[in-house]
């Protein structure tokens, strides 16, 4: 696959909302926030789309909610993955203003070439119909199928999603987004044990059969050093 080169943050979501949610979690002092050059994705490109294909990403973005004082979690995502390159969502997060809302967009990994780091390295790369392209790092557990989703900005990688790949679409997905495609349609399962709109709601009603796939789990971050003479001028993409 094609190198490609790294936006600051030229994301699905708006730059208002990343800082919003950002310094909400920050202030809370629980997020996984890492220097850039000190965190890669340890799945491989040619890895991203084995990997998720076939799978419902079921996330949330309250970093207080997993093992800390919250008992609920944040409010559900649902991001199904088509085999064949397709994201098909349900996000929002209603509590802080954003409602939910149905989208579809591409999804591929791809190499990502860093003249400041003198690295190639893996990404996840999402293309919603706008054109737009948002990029992401992910980190993937295959002992629990446990996987979190990182952005980059101002040289750190922030903990922006964190939840767990299952087979199966959760039965809440339709009353929090009405117009998600059937599950028939996309070949899917339905979990119907799973109603809740919080994660850590959702997952104590069934944790959900999860993915678990170590050949797609790097035990090493899989990243190609450069022999590179590059001085990053003020402002220069990373």
């Amino acid at each position: 696959r094609k190198d490609r080169s790294m936006s600051k943050v030229n994301s699905i979501a708006t730059l208002a909302t990343v800082m919003a949610l950002a310094a909400s979690a920050a202030s809370a002092g629980t997020r996984d926030i890492h220097k850039y050059g000190e965190f890669f994705q340890n799945v491989k490109a040619e890895h991203v789309q084995p990997l998720l294909g076939g799978t419902a990403y079921v996330v949330h973005m309250d970093y207080d909610g997993i093992g800390r004082e919250d008992t609920t979690g944040g409010e559900v995502e649902i991001f199904w993955h088509t085999k064949d390159g397709k994201r098909i969502t349900c996000g929002g997060t209603p509590s802080m203003g954003y409602p939910y809302e149905q989208g579809e967009y591409k999804y591929d990994g791809v190499n990502h070439t860093s003249k400041y780091l003198r690295t190639q390295f893996p990404i996840v790369e999402v293309q919603g119909k706008d054109g737009k392209i948002g990029q992401a790092h992910i980190s993937y557990d295959a002992s629990t199928g446990g996987i979190t989703t990182y952005w980059y900005q101002k040289l750190r990688l922030w903990e922006m999603r964190t939840g767990h790949l299952q087979t199966e679409l959760p039965a809440v997905t339709w009353e929090l987004c009405p117009d998600f495609p059937s599950a028939k349609s996309l070949g899917a399962r339905v979990n119907k044990k799973q109603t809740a709109k919080y994660y850590l709601d959702l997952i104590k009603q069934d944790p959900g059969t999860r993915v678990m796939k170590p050949e797609y789990e790097a035990k090493e971050p899989p990243i190609v050093r450069l022999d590179l003479d590059f001085q990053p001028m003020p402002g220069q993409d990373r």
